[in-house]
């Protein structure tokens, strides 16, 4: 019997009886209990042995459950406590849900239908804002991570396991490794290129890029990037850009700009906030134009402007943004439904008559020669010409007597050579 399974029967901190194991990660493996005091039942997460003696990961652990406490939204699973096992394991008490995690439902190679998947969105980014208001960023969405759970006849989707991928970080030294049970910590194939490059800087806007992955997947029936393994997904997230989503399927041709921007490399061309994606989500559903860009997350607030309303009249915001970042069952209350909207009379432009155009007489400036550049050499004069001539005359024919003398001198010194001289007699005797 493993480790795990060993804990099957056994009670924890003298309250929960584990009944059976509902599954095992990379961290720690997820138990049903029944509180041994009628409390009902759990879902209880208990860290593996293997990291207790790890400081930093059982410091973190604790540090996100108490974040993850704070998180009460009926799009997220609730932490109710945490606390130590008997043989030193830090443990979570979860709420326990009943349905399917949305990769089940959804199995690889296969496609949820538009509307279906893109309601499942909109609660998961519901669950998401209120994470990001309390500056919780959640940093592991995929879809084993979010649960479709049977609620009065219809399925609604929470939010698992926030804050587990800061421990997940903690336990590898900051980037991802294998655990002895050869599992790979962290979900590269999710991961915004931000989040790959340094998973400790990580903000709101690469949870929006996970979760764009994970609506790909479902509405396409494929990874953005076909890719066959999480290497090629790690490279083609810095590399390429997605496939478009519409390549095999007609049908989702109007979700491609959504895509384009979703996964823009440039954090500040993507969506910044969760209201914005589901605000763009709203805009392809009803057949619109993708609303404008937001401002990048953290930039200063554009000034305010004051809006003036006439008299009798409310002020209305937009009521179908109001109802897309609220919780399934909101509704606007029926007073600012009744309230008339401001009206204007139209704005007719008066029209617009060009005046007659004359050209004026154009007249030719009087031509000037430029004057002459100090620094440029003067060109030649015609009388320069000659004498320049004449000295070529004079040389040339000086030239040619020269040779002449030369020539005779040569001719003279040969026929001194040939004619032979007379012999020497000698003196007569007397």
């Amino acid at each position: 019997m493993s480790e795990t399974e060993s804990l099957v029967g056994a009670t924890l901190g003298g309250r929960w009886r584990m009944t059976r194991k509902l599954g095992e990660g990379g961290m720690g493996a997820v138990y049903a209990a029944t509180g041994v005091n009628g409390e009902g039942e759990v879902a209880i997460k208990i860290l593996h042995r293997e990291f207790v003696k790890e400081d930093q990961v059982v410091s973190r652990f604790y540090a996100e459950a108490e974040a993850s406490k704070r998180l009460q939204h009926p799009n997220i699973a609730r932490v109710f406590e945490s606390g130590t096992a008997e043989s030193g394991e830090p443990f979570l008490i979860m709420e326990l849900l009943r349905g399917q995690p949305l990769g089940d439902a959804c199995p690889e190679g296969s496609r949820l239908p538009v509307q279906q998947a893109a309601g499942i969105m909109k609660e998961v980014l519901v669950g998401l804002a209120e994470a990001h208001r309390q500056d919780i960023v959640h940093r592991d969405l995929k879809p084993d991570n979010i649960f479709l759970v049977d609620e009065g006849g219809r399925r609604v989707a929470k939010l698992l396991d926030f804050g587990i991928a800061r421990v997940i970080d903690a336990a590898s030294g900051g980037a991802m490794r294998k655990t002895k049970t050869g599992m790979l910590l962290g979900t590269p194939g999710y991961m915004s290129p931000e989040q790959l490059r340094n998973s400790k800087t990580v903000d709101p806007r690469g949870d929006l890029w996970s979760l764009c992955t994970v609506f790909y997947e479902i509405l396409s029936g494929r990874d953005p990037y076909g890719a066959t393994n999480d290497f090629a997904r790690l490279t083609a997230v810095f590399t390429q850009d997605s496939i478009p989503v519409d390549r095999d399927a007609p049908d989702l041709a109007p979700w491609r700009e959504f895509f384009q921007r979703a996964f823009q490399r440039d954090i500040n061309l993507r969506f910044q906030s969760a209201a914005d994606m589901s605000a763009a989500i709203d805009a392809v559903l009803a057949g619109r134009p993708l609303p404008p860009l937001s401002p990048p997350l953290g930039a200063a607030p554009p000034p305010s402007v004051v809006q003036v309303t006439p008299p009798g009249h409310a002020a209305v915001a937009s009521h179908e943004a109001l109802a897309s970042t609220q919780p399934a069952g909101f509704s606007v209350p029926q007073a600012v439904l009744a309230a008339p909207p401001a009206s204007h009379p139209p704005y007719t432009a008066p029209p617009y008559t060009a005046p007659p155009y004359t050209a004026p007489p154009y007249t030719a400036p009087p031509y000037t020669p430029p004057a002459p550049n100090p620094s440029l050499p003067l060109p030649p004069q015609g009388g320069s010409n000659k004498l320049v001539w004449g000295l070529i005359a004079v040389v040339l024919v000086l030239g040619a007597i020269i040779v002449g003398l030369a020539v005779q001198s040569l001719r003279g010194d040969k026929e001194d050579k040939g004619s032979p001289r007379p012999a020497a007699t000698a003196p007569k005797k007397r």
